[in-house]
């Protein structure tokens, strides 16, 4: 199973991960450094951090693997971000 993930509420994941406990082989999620909007964000789940951890420590199930790539949407000198587009992650969601 995979999915985008950003500022999702914990209540929303763990409702998630309590509902399919032990349901998949693989969680895999995908996080940017922008907004659908284009606004930069902070990443919350780097490698070492707290909430990678927690994601990490069996709330899926005890043999689930879960990882987290990143998606980093880099605006060119010069560019507004509308020459980035959502097109790519759009077809994330494919």
């Amino acid at each position: 199973w995979g999915s985008l993930i950003a500022d999702d509420s914990w209540h929303a994941i763990a409702a998630h991960a309590a509902e399919s406990f032990g349901l998949y082989h693989t969680v895999a999620f995908i996080e940017s450094n922008t907004t659908q909007t284009m606004a930069k964000r902070d990443t919350r789940f780097d490698e070492g951090s707290l909430n990678l951890k927690v994601l990490q420590s069996g709330i899926f199930g005890p043999k689930t693997n879960v990882s987290v790539d990143f998606y980093s949407n880099i605006v060119t000198e010069g560019g507004s971000g509308d020459d980035i587009s959502l097109l790519r992650e759009n077809l994330q969601r494919g």
